[in-house]
């Protein structure tokens, strides 16, 4: 099969609107330990060896976070660790509190024990573990609040065996089958549907292209998004393309755009930053240990669930 590339079918764009529709956004809780770690954010900017001590402190604490995750979901919102997981709290129509609950922003924002000088003995893992994630609040997505769509969006997905493959099963132990699934890859990959099983095949969108810069062009992501989006779908997104400018054009347009932050269910991303313990994997960047930090945690104050992507 050769590469496909497509556009939004009229009838996905032209769908009556649901009734209900995601919860409003009233509120970020960082927990105690990710508060402790914001304030210190200028201490281990200077010294990064404070990294790696400060998560050997809270050994127990980390071990504990992947524990309560590698144990299914968890639909009692009562049983998580507040001194470890963070909250967005939402409110539905009547007033009602309703709690999802996400990993702490911490250490290098990925598995606590994924880098070699901040892995406890017995507790190896690889540094693209994602086990660390609360995917969908590490529960089963509330059709009530949810009730239309299921989309996920990947950009950058390389082959279907790496992200997209791995996203298919993990929400669906949350209840989430993806109705339609949007996907982009720069680099040519003239096998690509060789690895793609027939039942992904029909609801795939496959762009074996650079994504533009162009915000308003008809194949950029957020433009289909904004284009097949009915209030009540739950919008899964994932942005690692490994090209700083072009990734941080589109977080500016999600930080500015009061809806689009609105349509975003989940939010994956691997922001490049400057540390001597990522220097392998990231260069030097201009943007600091701190500046990382920071930004992380703007965009879940503004309400989005958005979880570092290893």
């Amino acid at each position: 099969m050769g590469v496909q590339v497509d556009y939004p079918e009229a009838s996905e764009i032209q769908r009556v609107p649901k009734v209900g529709g995601p919860l409003k956004f009233v509120q970020y809780r960082p927990s105690k330990i990710e508060q402790e770690w914001y304030e210190k954010r200028w201490v281990y900017e200077r010294t990064p060896s404070e990294i790696c001590k400060d998560l050997g402190y809270h050994t127990e604490k980390m071990r504990s976070w992947i524990s309560f995750l590698d144990h299914g979901d968890h639909d009692n919102g009562d049983d998580f660790d507040s001194d470890v997981f963070s909250q967005l709290v939402f409110e539905d129509k009547n007033g009602n509190e309703h709690r999802k609950i996400i990993e702490p922003l911490i250490g290098h924002f990925r598995h606590p024990f994924a880098l070699p000088n901040c892995k406890p003995e017995g507790n190896a893992v690889r540094t693209q573990d994602r086990s660390y994630i609360a995917f969908g609040g590490a529960s089963r997505v509330d059709d009530s609040f949810y009730p239309g769509k299921r989309y996920l969006f990947d950009l950058g997905t390389a082959a279907f065996w790496t992200s997209l493959q791995y996203f298919i099963s993990r929400y669906s132990g949350l209840g989430i089958e993806f109705d339609s699934i949007w996907a982009w890859e720069a680099e040519r990959m003239p096998n690509y549907w060789d690895y793609v099983p027939h039942d992904v095949q029909g609801k795939l969108h496959f762009y074996n292209q650079a994504i533009s810069s162009d915000l308003t062009s008809p194949s950029h992501p957020l433009k289909i998004l904004k284009t097949v989006y009915q209030p009540g779908d739950f919008v899964v997104l994932k942005l690692d393309i490994d090209n700083t400018p072009l990734e941080m054009s589109i977080m500016d347009e999600v930080e500015r755009d009061d809806a689009l932050r609105n349509m975003i269910s989940d939010f994956m991303f691997e922001l490049h930053y400057n540390s001597a313990d990522m220097q392998v994997h990231f260069g030097s960047p201009n943007m600091s240990y701190a500046e990382a930090l920071m930004t992380l945690r703007r965009f879940r104050e503004l309400g989005v669930p958005l979880h570092y992507w290893p």
